[in-house]
């Protein structure tokens, strides 16, 4: 019997060099904390968040700290992709060298040749996932066993009863916002000589996303393109060939419609994308989009409010040869004063640069704000905007 095997199949010795640059930030600790303690960890974000590095150091951490751990890695290499479905138990049986019987299960190969704790990591979960694979997942934590830890990475949301893991706590996710780097963290990992309004406009543009901080300091590294660092955009080839191929070519042109709306919105929930872009199932595209991974994040308890990644944004806006944002933007402002999102009805006002319901917010909304809710500088400011906005 093998107990206590450190080892990682050689396939993939490449991918996980030790010597590899990887910045370690906060969201690296708090995951191995939490694979210490949660059966199932799952780090669903977009390319470029760093779900593999994240991945490697914990694989690399759990490794080292004891003789007695069993660590498994594993990724599409693993699996037969041709077949049309994936197995853990056939990964596992290769990982092992097992020869596969017809009583043969997970269960059964984990207790043969692991003792004490034991940590499977799987990267590339959207290339794998299929109804067995899935299946796989549920049963293996459905075993009274707790020393037994998954941790998967995945471009798209999981596909497993995750009502029923995270009723009895074996479950946390890790999205697109817990593997972004906060502002202290943008400013350690670029490491040079930056200004305050290059370090906030870095921010506000990538919203702390690797990838996109990762080009930044490129061009800061390279004192004849600091200049074009105020020029990021979403229409920068790294970032447009990544959402075409990713994002738009996998959509129709009903969802590429919908898309392009709510990226005019920057910011909605299902009813005012309804409303303002005449859709009736806003809710479902809503998270149709969050669940494959499209650079679209919640940002409420109760899964409401979704907002595109202002990257995303860009591109997508850039690529319209209809513009109806105008049209789109009345009708979002509209919405907004009937159901007193006042606030949010005068940025839409702003930004749709028509006078009649730039007037028609001042008018609506003024008497309310400054008699019910004293917010008079709100509305003295909002004037001021949307008066400049026409002249």
């Amino acid at each position: 019997l093998i107990y206590g095997r450190k080892i990682m199949l050689s396939t993939n010795q490449g991918r996980h060099n030790r010597n590899e640059n990887i910045y370690v930030h906060s969201c690296f600790y708090k995951v191995r904390q939490s694979i210490e303690n949660i059966q199932l960890n799952f780090l669903f974000a977009p390319d470029g968040y760093g779900k593999t590095s994240v991945l490697t150091y914990c694989f690399e951490y759990f490794e080292k700290i004891s003789d007695d751990i069993c660590c498994i890695w594993l990724d599409k290499t693993n699996f037969d992709l041709k077949q049309g479905s994936s197995s853990l138990l056939t990964a596992l049986s290769h990982f092992f060298n097992h020869q596969l019987e017809q009583d043969s299960t997970i269960e059964k190969i984990l207790q043969r040749y692991t003792s004490g704790q034991c940590y499977i990591f799987i990267d590339d979960y959207e290339k794998i996932e299929c109804t067995s694979f899935n299946n796989e997942i549920d049963a293996l934590l459905d075993i009274k066993k707790v020393n037994w830890h998954v941790i998967i990475a995945s471009r798209i949301f999981p596909k497993f009863k995750i009502s029923h893991l995270e009723l009895n706590q074996k479950i946390k996710i890790f999205n697109s916002s817990n593997l972004s780097f906060n502002s202290f963290e943008v400013s350690e990992y670029l490491d040079t000589n930056i200004s305050n309004s290059q370090l906030e406009f870095i921010f506000n543009k990538t919203q702390g996303w690797p990838y996109a901080i990762s080009i930044c300091k490129d061009l800061l590294n390279n004192k004849e393109n600091v200049r074009k660092l105020f020029e990021l955009s979403g229409e920068d080839y790294a970032f447009s060939q990544l959402f075409k191929e990713q994002i738009l070519d996998n959509l129709d042109s009903d969802m590429q419609e919908f898309l392009v709306g709510f990226s005019t919105l920057e910011m909605a929930n299902a009813e005012l994308c309804n409303y303002a872009l005449k859709f009736t199932d806003s809710k479902f595209r809503l998270k149709q989009l969050y669940h494959s991974g499209a650079f679209i994040e919640n940002i409420d308890r109760n899964n409401r409010e979704f907002k595109v990644h202002p990257l995303l944004r860009e591109f997508i806006l850039s690529q319209q040869v209809d513009n109806k944002s105008k049209k789109i933007l009345v009708r979002a402002s509209i919405w907004s004063i009937r159901n007193q999102y006042y606030k949010k009805s005068a940025y839409y006002a702003k930004l749709s640069q028509d006078p009649h319901i730039q007037n028609l917010v001042i008018d609506k909304t003024s008497e309310i704000l400054v008699k019910n809710l004293g917010e008079l500088p709100t509305v003295i400011n909002w004037v001021k905007d949307l008066k400049d906005q026409k002249y």
